[in-house]
């Protein structure tokens, strides 16, 4: 599973995960995690995205790496290019997190 990184604001974070999505369909929407489709290089590809997140509401991500992906290992993108707050937020993933590598 891949998960992607886009700072918002100075507070705020959208996720988005792709690669396996399918499989975890249910689980993702139990808690809420939005589907998405785009179409890339004329297939559709398929993704579930955390829309704007306030990195104060930590429980909702916790929620979904826990319960949704249960702890599933995830290749973690654009890590690099957060600042401020979001920094701190992505710090305390790392630290607390073993199984979300980051590139």
């Amino acid at each position: 599973m891949h998960m992607t990184l886009q700072q918002e604001s100075e507070t705020q974070v959208s996720i988005v995960f792709h690669g396996c999505t399918w499989l975890f369909r249910d689980s993702f929407e139990a808690f809420g995690v939005k589907h998405l489709t785009y179409e890339q290089e004329g297939t559709t590809q398929y993704a579930r995205v955390v829309e704007t997140m306030d990195v104060k509401e930590v429980g909702k991500i916790e929620e979904v790496l826990s319960g949704a992906l249960k702890f599933l290992a995830c290749r973690v993108h654009g890590a690099g290019s957060v600042s401020g707050v979001v920094k701190t937020f992505v710090e305390a993933l790392r630290a607390s997190h073993e199984h979300l590598h980051f590139c």
